[in-house]
């Protein structure tokens, strides 16, 4: 009679135990499918539709440090040292993306596979219009484009 009280008991504590999971995992995945939320990803903020195209010959973007002498990059995880200069009106929401795709790839298509704030990399950025950065490239068997993004992720602009 007591390990049939024990195994009954025991039962109940599992259905109960099973029962919070399931519960738990349609709360989470009710929060996650329904963002934003905290655990959004922030390129899914990004506006690729939207983005516009003000080029400015001012600004200058380049890579400083290629690993390899002629210039290409033939390892997965090479690291690359971009510089920018000549920015007129820095702002505190210009990005360095990064694109990678067939050919010079679209921003109104497609959201930067990396990106990071200017004004972060380099404090002095703001007042200067210029800085550098390190960025780690992964072997992703396209062409890799970085450009200066003004207007944040929400209202992109290429310049």
């Amino acid at each position: 009679l007591i390990c049939k009280c024990v195994a009954d008991c025991s039962t109940i504590i599992m259905i109960r135990i099973a029962t919070l999971v399931v519960l738990s995992c349609l709360a989470l995945r009710e929060a996650w499918c329904h963002g934003p939320g905290p655990y959004d990803h922030p390129k899914n903020a990004w506006k690729a539709e939207e983005t516009l195209f003000q080029i400015n010959p001012q600004i200058k973007l380049g890579v400083a440090s290629p690993e390899e002498e002629d210039g290409t990059f033939k390892k997965d995880r090479q690291r690359v040292r971009i510089e920018w200069q000549g920015v007129p009106n820095p702002q505190a929401s210009d990005l360095i993306g990064l694109w990678v795709g067939q050919g010079d790839v679209d921003p109104r298509h497609a959201v930067p596979v990396h990106y990071a704030n200017c004004s972060l990399l380099n404090p002095a950025y703001l007042s200067t219009g210029s800085g550098s950065s390190s960025f780690v490239l992964f072997n992703m068997r396209w062409d890799f484009h970085f450009k200066l993004v003004r207007g944040g992720d929400k209202k992109p602009t290429i310049v």
